[in-house]
């Protein structure tokens, strides 16, 4: 009959001990979630996403996409070689390549050319388009031409421009003193009123035989360029492929 009356205290004695160890275990599970809390709220942020169907970052994602900017990159540097090649061989440049190990823009360009032609004698810029956003949703251009006054010196010429539904841009009014000569605050203060999509810049340098490379880069990557010689020039209107490219002797 001891023994008996013995069994509830003992089971109860059992579930409490049973109930102290799972304490135990979910203390320790706590503790170690505090002692690093940014893996599991990366695990957590991971898990939300895969719920949702939501692209969860990884190493590997990140890695093939730096592999497929530098496979670009490798392209690019393949196709513009053989576009010097083709410059050469147009206008007679017998030194003119490109460095398999250069990134195609307008300054190593030119450097390239110099090493051939000598040092620049005149270089600037014709004009700068910036492609906006505003705050309105509606698409924007806006046009910065250098131009040359009667006594010779440099002026700037401002157009600013709203795209509309057939692509056509239509003229915004400007002050007077925005359009003409603006200062580089106002060109600014309307660059700030919306999203800089991308930028145009085209420009020229002259070299000492007389030579002139006109080029147009976007975004700071050379896009277009046309080299003149004397009556011969060799033009490209893309440089992604030789194909855009013609020489005219």
């Amino acid at each position: 009959m001891k023994i008996r009356g013995l069994n509830p205290l003992f089971g109860a004695l059992i579930l409490v001990a049973i109930l102290l160890a799972i304490f135990l275990m979910n203390q320790k599970r706590w503790q170690a979630m505090i002692e690093s809390p940014s893996e599991t709220s990366e695990n957590f942020v991971q898990n939300l996403q895969s719920a949702f169907g939501d692209p969860v970052p990884s190493k590997e994602g990140n890695l093939s996409e730096e592999n497929a900017v530098q496979d670009r990159f490798v392209e690019q540097r393949k196709n513009f070689a053989m576009i010097v090649d083709d410059l050469s061989s147009c206008l007679g440049i017998p030194t003119a390549y490109w460095p398999a190990d250069t990134n195609v823009n307008a300054d190593s360009f030119i450097q390239q050319l110099q090493n051939s032609l000598g040092p620049a004698t005149e270089s600037s810029d014709r004009w700068l388009i910036w492609h906006l956003r505003g705050k309105d949703g509606k698409e924007r251009r806006l046009r910065l031409q250098v131009t040359l006054t009667a006594d010779g010196r440099a002026a700037r010429e401002m157009r600013y421009f709203e795209i509309d539904r057939d692509g056509q841009p239509e003229p915004i009014n400007l002050k007077n003193d925005q359009e003409h000569n603006p200062s580089d605050e106002e060109v600014n203060r309307l660059l700030n009123d919306g999203e800089i999509l991308y930028r145009e810049r085209a420009s020229y340098v002259v070299f000492p035989g007389g030579e002139q490379l006109e080029y147009v880069e976007r975004n700071g990557e050379l896009a277009e360029i046309e080299f003149t010689q004397g009556e011969k020039f060799f033009r490209c209107d893309d440089i992604s492929s030789r194909d855009h490219c013609q020489c005219v002797k």
